[in-house]
Formats: C-alpha cells, structure tokens, sequence
C-alpha cells in the first residue's frame, strides 16, 4: 500500500478490511501464498500464481535488510520446483525494489500503462 502511494499510481488508496469473498478466495489459494518471518515477526509476504511472483512485500521498516532479496530468491525457487523454467514479476514504475529484481537477474520486457475511470 505504502509503495503504491509513493510512486504516485494509486493516490487515493486506503487500506480497507478485505470482504468475505476475498478472505474465502485468499484461503482456498493459501498454498500460493507464502509468509516470511524474521526474528519471530511477520516480515513479509508473497502471492505466486503458476510462474510469476504475484505480489510480494517487506515491512517498510525491515526493508534495506536482505529481507526482500533473501524472499524473492525463495519464491524463484519454489516456482522452479514446481516445474517452471522461467519467472515473471511485474514492477510498477518507480519501486525502489527495482534496483533488487535488476541485480537477481530480471529484465525488464515491456512497459503497460493501465488507468480507470470512476
């Protein structure tokens, strides 16, 4: 949420209780969905969908740590595991975690703008 609002694509953003749908959705897809702990504490999290990282987060002040760059690396291997030969992660512009994908060896294939009218 916090990245999504620095980077300027979601200035409106609130961070609301999800519905019941989305809990039961999230639920029923819980062996995508991993949780790093660090030190005893929830450090982050990571959403995989087939061969791409859905999403993945680090607590804003555990980041700068290797927290991110130990997680993702995890994440890679897992979905080789499953039998992927390649990973997608999409980044949104501006995300200081770019410069992390880049030194893993990510490389950027295009660039999608999306928006929406209310």
């Amino acid at each position: 949420h916090e990245m999504r609002v620095s980077v300027g694509d979601f200035p409106n953003s609130e961070v609301q209780q999800p519905s019941e749908k989305n809990r039961k959705a999230w639920n029923d897809d819980s062996i995508n969905r991993y949780t790093y702990i660090e030190n005893g504490e929830i450090a982050g999290h990571g959403h995989l969908e087939g061969n791409e990282i859905g999403s993945i987060s680090v607590k804003i002040d555990l980041q700068g740590k290797g927290i991110g760059r130990n997680f993702v690396k995890y994440l890679c291997n897992e979905i080789y595991n499953q039998g992927h030969n390649e990973v997608i992660l999409w980044c949104v512009v501006g995300n200081k975690a770019r410069n992390l994908y880049d030194s893993l060896g990510f490389k950027e294939l295009y660039i999608s703008e999306f928006s929406y009218k209310y």
